[in-house]
């Protein structure tokens, strides 16, 4: 189910990157246009938390934490005539949108490409830089404050094209437009593999624990692992047909599953999404998503997979026929738990760390930059919504559907499983729980809890975590979710 769009009064250009993080509560898109803005949302309403714009700049990527409420943001400007200065900025997410700290690159002559990442506790930032002018990418690691704690250049001569970091970032993989690709150790600096692919390499990803990559070349895809010898070995070697390619390819925590688009690039028309269980060599599905007779280029524009491997996301840019959906998410036995049409194509998609929520960011394919939205999606049918704006004093709804007679719910200040009597829970049980709704029958149409937050200053930038048991003819837990509590 859509939870919201925002088209920003119909000003927004194409929503080109998108971000979401802190547990599934948060995202942060760019959007395109004469001039460029990013907005960060609460996942439970299309209200900005902030809107921060951003004139004359270009180059602008945008990145978050999976559990932590940073955001960050990349993005360059020509500040005169052929001289470019990119700029890291951490952005304060409970305030106004200012900068929390700024980093910024020595000023080149190119400003060619970059790249930005998070790791997951949000400790580290990873930004790389490709400088032609000095022959260098320039790899900077920042810690929460926005010290810099590695500073790595390495001589180049192409620019960046994909770059990847493992959840610790402890490792950053990069692919250069060449084919050149290296995998770089970011507490030393020193280079732990290298190889020389297809310069026409599509994508490349990296297992969120650092020890396997996967590519994709016009008629193949691989996927290789670390050795306890430091060695590098392929574990998956595939061939595509004649006319296709993997455009998209993603990994899970542990490289076991490998999510990949293959589009047809002969008509045009048909984008198909699979996946792979690694070590058996297994095929698990593959899907099909047709639209013969598009005048438009269909193919595949993102892809994005969840640490346990059981929730895969792609988005499809191009069918002027409205026929396929723009986002696609299926879970591990090729089941669509969720399929979308958007007003237009989408450009970028982000799956939250758990595989609760999307963030999608979307523009008309035909219409230049026309039509442009940022899109929060469920990524499977769920028992339990939190809606509204987590500001103090402001009021939020809880929401479950009909199906059942009674529902509860608690809210806990920490993720975590606990053996409850009616499964294994999303939230910490005991100390960690705050509150709880008490049991409420469910009318037929659904039930709906309002709740006011208190005016506590001490809440502000809490975390908090719902998850509730519906009571019908069997007993379930809900899905959690994560609210983060703003001023």
């Amino acid at each position: 189910m859509e939870r919201w769009s925002d088209n920003a009064n119909f000003v927004s250009g194409l929503v080109t990157r998108v971000a979401i993080g802190d547990s599934g509560s948060r995202l942060i898109s760019m959007q395109g246009g004469l001039i460029p803005r990013v907005s960060a949302y609460a996942t439970g309403s299309p209200i900005p938390l902030f809107t921060n714009l951003l004139p004359g700049r270009i180059n602008i990527d945008v990145a978050m934490a999976d559990r932590s409420p940073l955001m960050t943001v990349i993005s360059t400007l020509e500040i005169t005539n052929g001289v470019f200065e990119t700029t890291v900025d951490a952005v304060d997410v409970e305030l106004s949108g200012d900068a929390r700290w700024s980093s910024t690159f020595a000023t080149t002559g190119s400003n060619f490409r970059s790249f930005l990442a998070v790791n997951k506790s949000g400790s580290r930032t990873v930004a790389v830089l490709s400088n032609l002018q000095l022959s260098q990418n320039q790899i900077r690691v920042f810690d929460e404050s926005g010290a810099v704690l590695r500073s790595f250049d390495i001589p180049t001569t192409s620019i960046l094209k994909i770059g990847a970091i493992d959840q610790k970032a402890n490792r950053l993989a990069l692919l250069l437009l060449n084919g050149v690709f290296a995998i770089y150790d970011l507490n030393t600096g020193n280079v732990l593999h290298t190889e020389n692919l297809a310069a026409g390499t599509r994508s490349m990803a990296l297992s969120g624990d650092g020890s396997t990559f996967a590519y994709s070349e016009f008629s193949r895809f691989e996927v290789v692992h670390e050795l306890p010898s430091g060695q590098w070995s392929d574990v998956l070697v595939r061939f595509t047909p004649v006319g296709t390619s993997v455009n998209q390819i993603a990994l899970n925590f542990d490289g076991t599953r490998c999510g990949y688009a293959l589009d047809h690039v002969i008509n045009d028309d048909e984008v198909e999404v699979g996946m792979w269980d690694v070590p058996a060599n297994t095929q698990m599905f593959q899907n099909s998503y047709a639209s013969p007779g598009t005048t438009s280029q269909l193919l595949s524009s993102g892809i994005d997979m969840n640490s346990a491997g059981d929730m895969l996301a792609v988005c499809t840019w191009g069918d002027s026929l409205d026929i396929t959906p723009e986002v696609i998410v299926l879970n591990d036995q090729g089941m669509p738990t969720a399929l979308l049409h958007t007003i237009g194509s989408a450009w970028d998609i982000d799956l939250d760390d758990d595989g609760d929520v999307l963030a999608i960011g979307v523009s008309n394919a035909t219409q230049g930059g026309s039509g442009g939205e940022t899109v929060c999606l469920d990524a499977y049918e769920q028992t339990l919504h939190v809606i509204g704006l987590p500001r103090l004093s402001n009021p939020l709804t809880l929401t479950t559907p009909g199906g059942a007679r009674r529902a509860s719910f608690l809210i806990s200040r920490r993720l975590g499983e606990a053996n409850s009597i009616f499964g294994i829970t999303e939230i910490e049980l005991g100390r960690a729980l705050i509150a709880q709704i008490p049991s409420q029958r469910i009318p037929f149409s659904g039930l709906e809890i309002s709740r006011t937050l208190p005016l506590r200053v001490a809440l502000i930038g809490s975390t908090l975590h719902f998850q509730g048991v519906r009571f019908g003819a069997t007993t379930e837990l809900t899905n959690k979710v994560s609210i983060r509590i703003a001023p």
